[in-house]
């Protein structure tokens, strides 16, 4: 669980955190802030996480899977993600998310 939580807190960190840097800090630097961020917004984190995750996720329950789309659809635009809901015919839809930066070399 905590590293699924790790791995959703960086995946999901504002996109302003990650865009203000203009220059690359240091390894140890990225931990802390990470460590701090998730420490100031634990209870938050772990409650969306929880909803997310009370949401049964059967591929057979389309209308579970449709709220499932739909919420993360929600969480990934509430941080700045551009997101689209791809329909996929017979099967759930997927959910797609582009986030641009610009000082970006590769993604």
């Amino acid at each position: 669980m905590r590293n699924i939580l790790i791995a959703l807190l960086i995946a999901f960190l504002p996109a302003q955190v990650l865009a203000q840097k203009s220059t690359p800090p240091a390894p140890a630097q990225v931990a802390q802030e990470v460590r701090g961020y998730r420490m100031d917004n634990e209870d938050r984190i772990v409650r969306e996480l929880s909803e997310f995750l009370a949401i049964p996720n059967v591929a057979s329950d389309t209308p579970n899977i449709q709220k499932n789309a739909a919420h993360l659809v929600e969480m990934m635009e509430a941080r700045g993600i551009e997101t689209h809901l791809l329909p996929v015919s017979g099967r759930g839809p997927v959910v797609f998310g582009k986030l641009i930066s610009a000082e970006a070399k590769r993604t």
